[in-house]
């Protein structure tokens, strides 16, 4: 599990695991460890002195390994279309663009696909529409649904790269 070597509280040293953060409000004597995977929750030292912050801590580590068995892992990917996108193609999808290709008279028009990859860089990819001469709104629509099935199955392997990295560090 990713951590990070924390300074000293109150005399004891932790090895933070991402998605847990220490909560020291000094005004409201708040002292504690929240889990910050799903919903939030938090374990309190149950003390001023912090004499219960590696019980604290240890309950907290319990409930993230919990969570990191069942749980949907973060990714990061996009989900909505972004307010500023002048179309209203779905996440990941542009066009259609235009092109001419060497020895064609006509221009060929297609949608560019970007999925992501785990562990790599995204990739580009350019499904063919029609035509200029030959487009119709069904093939703009078969395009369009082709398009959207490359984008689902990538980000479908994306999600279940990490759920299965998650899982595998929960064991740990």
């Amino acid at each position: 599990m990713k951590s990070r070597s924390w300074v000293t509280i109150f005399g004891d040293t932790f090895d933070v695991p991402t998605h847990i953060q220490r909560i020291d409000i000094s005004r409201s004597r708040t002292h504690g460890w929240q889990v910050r995977l799903g919903l939030w929750q938090y374990f309190s030292d149950n003390s001023p002195d912090g004499s219960g912050s590696a019980r604290a801590f240890d309950e907290a580590v319990s409930e993230l390994k919990r969570r990191m068995k069942t749980a949907e892992a973060p990714t990061g990917l996009r989900s909505e279309v972004n307010k500023n996108k002048s179309s209203d193609l779905p996440v990941g999808i542009s066009g259609p663009t235009s092109r001419t290709r060497a020895g064609r008279a006509s221009i060929q028009y297609y949608f560019q696909v970007t999925y992501p990859v785990a562990g790599d860089k995204p990739k580009n990819r350019s499904v063919y529409i029609a035509t200029e001469n030959t487009m119709t709104q069904e093939k703009y629509d078969s395009a369009l649904a082709k398009a959207i099935s490359i984008r689902d199955a990538g980000v479908r392997k994306m999600k279940s790269a990490a759920n299965a990295r998650m899982r595998l560090d929960a064991e740990k």
